[in-house]
């Protein structure tokens, strides 16, 4: 007993030496990033989102998203509700309502020369009576990074969802997306991304520019703000700000 409290003992000071892994964050950009949580780390990220649309306003918070380490390479993701303000033109007063719960999962694949990875996620309603009127949406997405130098990254990810599933008022419809994003490290602190990232179905085609500064506040810490703008209606679009805390 007393030989194992020895090797206790001196083990101690360099686990309290260990830093930290690297905090890489899925936000603030629409790009999931091609790294997952490690093991026993739990990554909080959160923040609000204002959106402009051609007749109403729409502010979204906290989009808070818990990413669990459980296995290297591999992580869950618990994207909570979040309220949902929307002020309508003409309209007096605000309409408020609470988004979906989304579960998923973030798997690395194994490979030389950058990342990919795959990350299926579900929506589920959080009110009943969205089952009949919103239903619940099922999705893939397929994620990638490579290092361009030792500031440079880029990203992108490519997905389909299918939406309104068991819904009574509306028939199941399909959405793509596709991203591509560079990230440039300016300081050891300081950062920013610039991307182009598109929503499209059967019917309709939205392209936004995105941009953005990451602060490096602590190794643990991260703050952000952001902003994009539809392409081809350059009055529509979001501002946001937000933060990812390592566990």
């Amino acid at each position: 007993m007393a030989r194992q409290l020895a090797v206790l003992l001196l083990l101690l000071p360099t686990v309290a030496r260990a830093e930290p892994p690297e905090l890489i964050t899925d936000r603030p950009d629409f790009t999931e990033s091609a790294a997952a949580v490690p093991p026993r780390y739990v990554q909080a990220e959160l923040g609000a989102v204002a959106t402009l649309t051609e007749g109403q306003q729409v502010l979204e918070a906290p989009a808070l998203l818990l990413r669990v380490g459980v296995l290297r390479d591999v992580e869950l993701r618990v994207g909570a509700p979040s309220a949902v303000v929307t002020w309508a033109e003409g309209q007096d007063g605000a309409d408020t309502d609470v988004g979906p719960l989304q579960l998923g999962a973030k798997l690395m694949l194994p490979g030389d020369g950058g990342a990919a990875g795959l990350l299926p996620f579900v929506d589920l309603p959080v009110r009943a009576s969205h089952y009949d009127s919103v239903g619940v949406g099922v999705g893939l997405k397929a994620v990638w990074a490579v290092d361009l130098g030792p500031r440079l990254g880029l990203g992108g990810n490519l997905g389909a969802q299918l939406s309104w599933l068991g819904a009574e008022d509306a028939e199941v419809a399909w959405h793509a997306l596709g991203s591509l994003s560079l990230g440039i490290s300016l300081t050891d602190w300081l950062g920013m991304f610039a991307e182009v990232y598109s929503l499209f179905d059967e019917a309709d085609l939205q392209v936004y520019g995105h941009s953005g500064l990451t602060f490096a506040v602590a190794r643990w810490l991260q703050l952000d703000l952001h902003g994009a703008v539809l392409l081809d209606t350059p009055a529509s679009g979001l501002v946001g700000a937000g933060a990812a805390i390592l566990m």
